[in-house]
């Protein structure tokens, strides 16, 4: 390992906030269309509740179930912003 790299464990339940775009915003509404025609329901759609600066919360298999689809290298137009923050609980 390198002496110069700095890591943190983490675990895929862990949450992070993320900034969606709004190509990320439309994706999801999207997917629980999608969700509605294959199960022929019609549930309400709710978004991702956003503070006022626009972050919102997840778990991190969340952002892998949700997006993942989207997240390729050379996709210029990404569901949310490259940087995220890692929520850590004190315990």
């Amino acid at each position: 390992m390198n002496n110069a790299m700095t890591t943190i464990r983490f675990n895929f339940n862990d949450r992070v906030r993320i900034r969606l775009t709004p190509h990320g915003r439309a994706f999801h509404a999207m997917q629980h269309v999608m969700f509605n025609m294959q199960h022929g329901t019609d549930l309400k759609y709710i978004p991702p509740v956003e503070d006022a600066e626009g972050w919102s919360e997840w778990h991190m298999h969340e952002i892998a179930n949700q997006f993942g689809e989207q997240l390729f290298n050379g996709n210029s137009e990404l569901p949310f912003e490259t940087t995220a923050e890692l929520i850590i609980d004190k315990e």
